[in-house]
């Protein structure tokens, strides 16, 4: 499968206070950003289109846009993250990807599920279960998936 489209969100004001598990410091804002420059010029010498959506500086991890949403080919999957810092996300993302896909689902309470937390390879798709994503945000994905692959 190529990769023919991005969506991105520019790094907000607010950066590096959002949530880590890493000790490896406050992230540097300036460095982010000119990272995340860098990141959006190589998709598109890669021929990628990408999206670039603005900053907000309500949500700081919003920058991590793989997070509140699992897109396919032909669905988005708009997730529930499992910190509640990150739940507004997921209505904001649905706003910009409705209108680009033909099915939207979503994960509903009590599962929870983080983008970061799934990985597409080729026909196969893995969920993993951390502070996240549990066991029933998973088993939705999976029916999710199963209806449509």
């Amino acid at each position: 499968m190529k990769i023919t489209h991005a969506i991105v969100k520019e790094v907000s004001e607010n950066f590096s206070s959002g949530l880590t598990e890493a000790t490896l410091g406050k992230p540097d804002l300036t460095r982010a950003r000119e990272q995340h420059a860098n990141y959006v010029q190589a998709l598109k010498d890669c021929g990628v289109q990408v999206t670039v959506l603005p900053a907000d500086d309500r949500f700081p991890d919003s920058t991590f846009v793989e997070d509140p949403a699992v897109v396919l080919p032909d669905c988005a999957i708009l997730t529930r993250p499992g910190t509640p810092e990150r739940i507004e996300e997921t209505a904001l993302m649905r706003d910009t990807l409705t209108p680009l896909f033909n099915t939207t689902e979503t994960i509903v309470p009590p599962g929870t599920l983080e983008g970061g937390d799934v990985l597409r390879v080729e026909n196969h798709v893995y969920i993993g279960i951390s502070d996240r994503t549990n066991e029933k945000g998973a088993t939705q994905l999976m029916e999710i998936l199963t209806r449509l692959m």
